[in-house]
């Protein structure tokens, strides 16, 4: 079940399950690109599918690539952050004050959305 802005401000964001919305390319380096159309409405994807680049690409470092791979909607953010500090260890120290971040500023730019935990 897909919550809504107005719940989400009063439930606990580590129990939540983020989910995609948008596709990903993988680069060379083992890092992705997230694929964001051009346009957002209906009407204007005639357009879109006619332009040179009909994406913007957001590019993602080690640790982005790693959060946008595990927001598939299985793993809540808190296991996400148990992930992370086992890979990453000290390069992601303050884990708990820079995830939450990086998952407001995609929830915010609509790039992913929560899910009920179960």
């Amino acid at each position: 079940m897909k919550l809504r802005r107005n719940r989400l401000k009063y439930t606990n964001l580590l129990d939540l399950k983020p989910t995609r919305l948008y596709d990903h390319v993988a680069k060379d380096d083992g890092r992705v690109s997230v694929k964001i159309p051009r346009f957002g409405s209906r009407w204007m994807r005639w357009v879109q599918n006619r332009l040179k680049r009909p994406y913007l690409m957001l590019h993602l470092d080690d640790v982005g690539t790693e959060v946008w791979l595990s927001c598939d909607g299985t793993k809540t953010v808190h296991e996400i952050g148990k992930d992370l500090e086992r890979k990453f260890g000290k390069k992601v120290t303050p884990v708990w004050d820079r995830l939450p971040r990086f998952i407001g500023t995609l929830h915010s730019g609509k790039l992913i959305r929560f899910e009920d935990k179960p």
